[in-house]
């Protein structure tokens, strides 16, 4: 797991600018070499996969502009509640970035999945991100989109269709078993979601 977070805050502290402009780019197929999946991304954007002993993960990157995508699949070892994870991959971010602050953390009413918001200050400016963690039997997906400060909101729509299109192949969820209790968060009725393109659902 470790190895894909610091792919990830590697990535993070560049703080390169999200280009403008409202027009969704021309889309190419990524089959992964290494971490058992395929996605579709942005023409041009970079990506990069770490795959280890119960994990896997993919970076995708806007390396003209800062949109960070990213997918992580772990071995689930934090048992039924979500909260747990967000303490575990949490650390390495927060050795980077010190000033890294987490907000407005919710839960389904049964723990295992949870949306939580972030931000930071990295070398070139703030940046602030959206996560997601869905927890499984025996694996915990985490799912993050992030962007310069301001413009997190704008880049949504690309960042939802880059994670809704990522397709895990034969062999890449690993299998795990379950760990401990972790600390309450408020429950919250979940909603479907769908982009007006119908490109994404959550």
């Amino acid at each position: 797991m470790k190895t894909g977070i610091l792919c990830l805050a590697g990535w993070l502290a560049a703080g390169i600018l999200l280009p403008g402009g409202d027009a969704m780019p021309t889309m190419e197929k990524f089959v992964s070499t290494e971490a058992n999946f395929v996605l579709y991304k942005p023409a041009g954007w970079t990506v990069q996969e770490k795959a280890g002993e119960g994990m896997w993960s993919c970076c995708v990157l806007d390396s003209a502009g800062g949109g960070l995508v990213t997918q992580i699949c772990l071995k689930n070892r934090f048992g039924p509640d979500a909260f747990a994870v967000i303490k575990t991959i949490s650390a390495p971010t927060r050795t980077q970035f010190p000033d890294i602050r987490y907000s407005d953390i919710r839960r389904s009413a049964d723990g295992t999945r949870l949306v939580y918001r972030f931000s930071y200050t990295a070398p070139r400016g703030r940046r602030e991100g959206q996560g997601w963690i869905t927890m499984r039997p025996k694996q915990c997906l985490v799912s993050v989109c992030e962007a310069p400060a301001g413009r997190l909101e704008a880049g949504k729509p690309l960042f939802l269709t880059i994670l809704s299109n990522v397709r895990i192949l034969k062999g890449g969820f690993p299998e795990g078993g379950a760990g401990g209790a972790a600390p309450a968060v408020p429950a919250v009725q979940w909603q479907n979601c769908r982009l007006g393109d119908g490109s994404a659902s959550f």
